[in-house]
């Protein structure tokens, strides 16, 4: 199962999007010395994202929960299917939260692999921004070394002068500089006030998971998608 095949398989179980990254350029030991990054993306229901520039609430963290128990099925369905057909496949440790749980460039980001592999770009906020779902996604990746046709990747961002996720976080964690493909995240967003607010927001609004999401409804890109999902 390998290239389209792979691909229709994962879209028929639920993913949204799904690309194949040339993950070369990234340091080795990041990739676990693979060659290709599948990133597999699941957007999340409108509903749930609706109101959530306003602060979340249960049903959005239920939500996330939702999607990530999806993508950990759709992950691990490729990595069978790669292993059938011969190849290697790790998937990455990192879980795919709002707020980064690990430091600096000790572990890979899911959302550089999907910028990788063509499906979106990194917003302001730090978050992996889509054409089609915003902000409203949530992505995982599988490493391979399977010869997997790579897509062209996203190397700058699209959000030009936009800093509607810059103002609406309560933290000002994002700085209003755009990102580049390897800039440092420091460089464009500061992940310690936004690990602080998200604390203080989720215990604001009675959540057990460190969960915001304010620069996700904030976006334009994913007001577009609320705005079609209601058409």
């Amino acid at each position: 199962m390998l290239g389209p095949d792979l691909k229709a398989a994962l879209m028929a179980e639920g993913a949204s999007h799904v690309g194949y990254a040339d993950v070369r350029p990234l340091p080795s030991p990041l990739r676990y010395d693979m060659p290709v990054g599948v990133s597999i993306v699941v957007a999340l229901d409108p509903v749930a994202v609706a109101g959530v520039r306003h602060g979340p609430g249960k049903r959005y963290q239920a939500e996330r929960a939702r999607a990530d128990a999806l993508l950990a099925r759709l992950t691990a369905r490729a990595a069978d299917g790669l292993k059938a057909c011969g190849h290697l496949a790790a998937e990455l440790p990192v879980p795919p939260s709002d707020v980064d749980t690990f430091i600096g460039s000790r572990l890979l980001p899911h959302k550089t692999v999907a910028a990788a592999a063509g499906l979106g770009w990194i917003g302001k906020c730090d978050a992996l921004v889509t054409r089609e779902f915003g902000s409203a996604v949530r992505p995982r990746t599988l490493l391979t070394d399977a010869p997997l046709p790579p897509a062209a990747p996203l190397l700058e961002s699209s959000c030009g002068e936009c800093r509607a996720c810059a103002d609406a976080c309560p933290v000002a964690a994002p700085s209003g500089r755009n990102w580049r493909f390897l800039l440092p995240r420091c460089e464009f967003f500061d992940a310690d006030a936004c690990r602080r607010g998200t604390r203080q927001v989720a215990r604001r609004h009675g959540l057990s998971d460190l969960v915001c999401g304010m620069c996700i409804g904030a976006c334009p890109y994913t007001t577009m998608y609320l705005a079609r999902a209601c058409e």
